[in-house]
C-alpha cells in the first residue's frame, strides 16, 4: 500500500493565492470607500453651509467660485476613483442618479 502525503496548507495553492488576491483587492476597495465617504462629508457639509449663505441673500462672488472649485475637485476625485475602478477586476457596480423634487 502507498501513501501519499497532500500539504493542504501550502501557501502555493490556486485558492489560497485567490483568496490573497481578494484580501488585497478587498483593502484596497477599503481604502478608496473611506477617501470617498470623507469626500463626500466633506462637500456635504460645505453646501450645506453654502446654501445657508445663499438663502439669506449674503453669498459674495468669491463664495460661488469656491464652491464652484470644490464641485470641479471632488468631480475630478470621484472621475479618478471609477477609472481607478474600471481597471480593477473588470466588475463595477453602476449606480444611478436619483433627483428628489421637492
Amino acid at each position: 500500500m502507498k501513501f501519499v502525503e497532500l500539504d493542504l496548507n501550502s501557501n502555493s495553492s490556486p485558492c489560497n493565492k485567490k483568496k490573497e488576491d481578494l484580501e488585497k483587492r478587498n483593502e484596497e476597495l477599503s481604502m478608496k470607500y473611506n477617501e470617498n465617504n470623507n469626500l463626500l462629508k466633506t462637500v456635504v457639509t460645505q453646501f450645506s453651509e453654502f446654501l445657508g449663505v445663499m438663502r439669506n441673500g449674503n453669498a459674495s462672488v468669491q463664495l460661488i467660485d469656491a464652491a464652484q472649485s470644490t464641485l470641479a475637485m471632488a468631480t475630478q476625485q470621484v472621475d479618478a476613483s471609477d477609472n481607478d475602478a474600471s481597471r480593477g477586476d473588470g466588475s463595477r457596480s453602476e449606480t444611478t442618479n436619483v433627483v428628489s423634487k421637492s
